[in-house]
């Protein structure tokens, strides 16, 4: 399932008991599925993408990591050697953003829609575009000292700009209302009334 910011639950997130890995760490696997609202590229490279965070999403995240740190500090005592109290994991715990900006990993096969068209590659986005990306968080990476959520982007969705002539939006409707042309046609309808043809 594929959440919103406006519809977001976290009581069905399965935290799967951390594995060893080869990179020399742990990992919880778990799924999470959010479709962002319109987000700004702050920078992007060939492996990872960095968005600039609205209210409303920086909400959303907060409630996610304090769900995490809730849950696992609970399972502590199944998942390490030691019990953790929630204080205790929260120190160890970077959260999904930091200074209002989070960081994406995508492959390098990442589906960019453009006008419901799958038309794009990464090399199209530059920075400053807005973007609406639908992320997931597909695992918790552990460290000796420190953990945090393992955020990617499964798709990009590039909102075009809307193309402005000396600070005017063309594609809307420009023209004002004219109230002497206005005055004049209620004037030539009250003439057209008021003639006498004859018979």
């Amino acid at each position: 399932m594929i959440y919103s910011v406006d519809n977001c639950e976290f009581e069905n997130i399965e935290i799967h008991n951390p594995i060893k890995t080869d990179e020399n760490n742990y990992q919880s696997k778990l799924s999470f599925y959010i479709q962002t609202p319109k987000l700004k590229i702050e920078k992007i490279s060939d492996k990872s993408i960095s968005l600039l965070l609205g209210d409303d999403f920086i909400e959303v995240l907060d409630k996610f990591d304090n769900f995490l740190i809730d849950k696992i500090s609970t399972k502590s005592e199944d998942f390490f050697d030691n019990t953790l109290t929630r204080d205790e994991f929260e120190d160890i715990y970077k959260p999904s953003y930091h200074k209002n900006k989070m960081i994406l990993k995508f492959s390098n096969d990442i589906n960019i829609y453009s006008n419901q068209k799958k038309d794009l590659k990464i090399e199209n986005l530059d920075v400053d575009n807005e973007i609406i990306a639908i992320i997931n968080c597909s695992k918790i990476i552990y460290h000796k000292s420190y953990c945090f959520p393992y955020w990617e982007i499964e798709q990009i969705k590039l909102k075009k700009k809307k193309e402005l002539k000396n600070n005017l939006d063309c594609s809307s409707y420009l023209f004002l209302e004219d109230n002497a042309e206005k005055v004049n046609e209620d004037n030539d309808l009250i003439k057209l009334k008021s003639i006498d043809f004859k018979k």
